[in-house]
This record gives structure tokens, C-alpha cells and sequence, in this order.
């Protein structure tokens, strides 16, 4: 069953890449044409420099930011947990900004990405703490989350607007998020990434199976709660910052793409850290079309396409948080 769903997820995904190469690529043909000699020159170097680049940047983003969100989640123990709702993906846009401030080139996104890994790094810290503070109260922690995101967001808008910076003054990238800045650096930089984390999985998904016991069975067997969740969070962390220094912040991603994962393949992380990535990277490869093809030549930002297929999921979650407790 595992291997039935699995290739068709592939099978959905590359179907989509396939179609996605000739939405706006090209006026004559898509992937097919170029891969059997059929376009022009001047459409070849469009859909090479431009159109392949988004959607290799498209795939890799949707992919980690879907293993970010199931990492907090397992983490936290809270299927409400997201990089967005926690204020992880604001602090990483600030310190990707900051990074600019102090004269990092946007183009040299390896050192924009470690200012903004940082950030979020100390933010993840801070969620720790907040979530010893409220314990069990997972409502607390998403609350405190959201206010902290609200902030950082605020800060980004006010450095924004007061910036004599072309591109912090683009705060639509910091905060909405757009997949029309992305080029072979974006490509390489999330590659990078990927692979690190791919090649983490087994023992990631290890570390993260140990939260279905609670904080005392966990130190009775000789493991920190904390440790853990530092643990998971780093990870977090870096995902995030090189996902917002190459598209920006996407909202609601990492909160569908894990709910989906665990409704089709259960809730051993082997399976549904791969699986939260690839249906990541089918959201965002879906998103993408969407807001190129709504209205163009403009583009919609694209947290406003994941937020429409998002919010549904967040609505069934709290629903279904509701009615377990009035049971």
C-alpha cells in the first residue's frame, strides 16, 4: 500500500513539473519541444535560465519546508505546529534583511542564509522554552508563536520602509513570499540543503519516533526531551532560513503538506518525513502554477495560493482538537 501511494505521488509530481515547463515558458512549446530539439533558441534559453530553475526551486522548497513542518510537529507534539505559525519563518526574513543591512549581496545567498539561520536558530531556543513554560498547553504555544511572528513581522516592514535597500524594500518577498527571483543560485543553495537532510532521514526519523513517549518515559530511557527537540529544531532551522533566502516566506506549507502525509502513510516518520516533503513539493509546485496563471502577466504571491489550500487544514485540525476534547 506504502509503495502504491508512494508511486503515485511521484507519478502526480512529475506529471505536474511536465505541465508546469510550458505554463508561461515558452509561446511555442514546454519540455517535451526542448528535450526533441523543437524550440527555438531564444525559447530554449527561456525555459533553461528561467522556467527550469523555478521549477527545480519550487520542487526543493516545497520538499523541505514539508519536512519542516513534520518536524515541529513530532517535536512539539502539536499536529498545530508550523515554521510560520511559530515565528520561525518571520525570524529567519529578518535575519536574511539584517544580512543584507550589514552589506552580505543578496547574490551570495550562503552568507544571507547563515544570518538567517541563526535568527531562526534563536527563535527555535525561545520556542523551547516557551513550550516548557505551557507544558501540555499546545493552544499556548501557537498563540505565543503567532504574537512573536507578528512582531518580527512588523520589524521587517518598518526596516522596509525606512531602508534606502531595493530589495529589503520588497518586503512582498519577506513576508509573502514569490518564486519569480529564483535562478541556478536558489537551485544550488537548496540542493545543498536537501541533500543534507535526505541523507538525515533514517536517523532523523529515529529521534523523532521517540516523542510518542512523554518527557519522564523519555528520561527514564535515558533520552532529554530538550536535547531532542534542539535537535529537530536545528534542523528546522537551517530548512527554513534556506527556504525563505530563495523564495521568501510561505505560509501554511509546512502545516498541510505533514497533515496530508500522516492521513496517507500513518505516523512512522520514515515514511512521513519523505512523504511530508514530496507532497510539499506537490503543493508548491501546484501553488506556483496557480498564481502564474490567474492572471497574467502578474503574479499572485504564492503564500496567498498555500494559504487558500492551508487554512482548510488548520480549520479540520482545530475542529477535530475540539470535538476530542467535548468527547
Amino acid at each position: 500500500m506504502f509503495l502504491k501511494r508512494f508511486s503515485l505521488l511521484l507519478l502526480l509530481i512529475i506529471m505536474l513539473i511536465l505541465f508546469s515547463s510550458g505554463i508561461g515558458a515558452t509561446e511555442s512549446g514546454n519540455l517535451w519541444s526542448y528535450i526533441f530539439g523543437n524550440l527555438s533558441r531564444k525559447d530554449s534559453e527561456v525555459l533553461v535560465t528561467i522556467r527550469l530553475p523555478r521549477i527545480a526551486t519550487a520542487f526543493l522548497a516545497g520538499f523541505l519546508i514539508g519536512i519542516a513542518g513534520a518536524c515541529m510537529q513530532r517535536a512539539f507534539v502539536n499536529p498545530l505546529a508550523e515554521p510560520t505559525l511559530l515565528g520561525t519563518t518571520a525570524a529567519a526574513a529578518l535575519g536574511s534583511i539584517i544580512a543584507i543591512l550589514l552589506g552580505a549581496a543578496s547574490t551570495n545567498l550562503f552568507a544571507v542564509l547563515a544570518m538567517a539561520f541563526l535568527l531562526a536558530w534563536l527563535v527555535s531556543i525561545l520556542t523551547i522554552r516557551v513550550s516548557e513554560k505551557t507544558n501540555r498547553l499546545g493552544s499556548s504555544l501557537i498563540i505565543g508563536g503567532v504574537a512573536l511572528a507578528a512582531l518580527l513581522n512588523g520589524l521587517i516592514a518598518i526596516i522596509a520602509a525606512i531602508s534606502g535597500n531595493q530589495e529589503i524594500k520588497a518586503v512582498g518577498f519577506w513576508t509573502s513570499g514569490t518564486l519569480s527571483y529564483a535562478r541556478l543560485d536558489t537551485v544550488i543553495v537548496l540542493s545543498f540543503v536537501a541533500l543534507v537532510i535526505f541523507a538525515a532521514i533514517p536517523y532523523l526519523s529515529r529521534q523523532l519516533d521517540l516523542f510518542v513517549f512523554n518527557t519522564v518515559q523519555l528520561t527514564l530511557l535515558g533520552y532529554s526531551s530538550n536535547k531532542l527537540k534542539l535537535m529537530a529544531l536545528t534542523i528546522t532551522s537551517l530548512v527554513v532560513a534556506a527556504t525563505v533566502v530563495s523564495i521568501g516566506a510561505v505560509a501554511f506549507l509546512g502545516l498541510a503538506a505533514p497533515f496530508i502525509a500522516r492521513s496517507l502513510f500513518g505516523e512512522s516518520m520514515k515514511q512521513a518525513l519523505l512523504a511530508s516533503g514530496l507532497i510539499g513539493a506537490l503543493i508548491l509546485l501546484t501553488a506556483d502554477t496557480v498564481a502564474r496563471s490567474i492572471a497574467p502577466p502578474s503574479e499572485l504571491p504564492i503564500s496567498i495560493v498555500t494559504s487558500l489550500i492551508g487554512a482548510p487544514f488548520l480549520f479540520a485540525l482545530v475542529l477535530g482538537r475540539q470535538g476530542r476534547q467535548n468527547a
